[in-house]
């Protein structure tokens, strides 16, 4: 969550704020992964198979509109129960934390429904922490 940024249209790159070392194993991650490939002018192609891009680009959609309807339904227990709902069967965790950043109470219930998140790697509000000896 620290190494890189989420952004409208299914875009991931690096963020801006890692020393060196951080910047080389993340940049060495995300060429591995492919998680910066997108169809968008300007961006590393995708294999013809490779639709995580266009995976990405819908689940922030769902997610852009799952919030909206939180909040017309004045962010009831129903309808985080139903955002809850989608975020669990849709995936791209990083997506919804994106998408819900400025609400550290669906935050926090985010990070407990994706199996294998680490609590620790975040604060009270939901927001990204560093790890021990600075491990991304």
């Amino acid at each position: 969550m620290l190494a890189f940024v989420y952004s409208k249209g299914g875009f991931v790159r690096l963020t801006d704020n890692m020393n060196n070392q951080q910047k080389t194993k993340a940049q060495a991650l995300l060429d591995l992964v492919g998680l910066q490939r997108h169809q968008a002018p300007g961006w590393d192609r995708p294999a013809p198979r490779d639709k995580r891009w266009q995976q990405r680009e819908e689940i922030w959609t769902a997610a852009e509109k799952c919030r909206d309807l939180f909040e017309t339904l004045d962010r009831c227990v129903q309808a985080r129960d139903l955002v809850l709902k989608v975020a669990q069967s849709e995936g791209f965790f990083s997506v919804w934390m994106t998408v819900f950043d400025n609400y550290p109470d669906m935050k926090r219930e985010l990070i407990k429904l994706f199996p294998a998140t680490a609590m620790s790697c975040f604060d009270s509000d939901g927001k990204p922490i560093d790890r021990p000896a600075s491990i991304i």
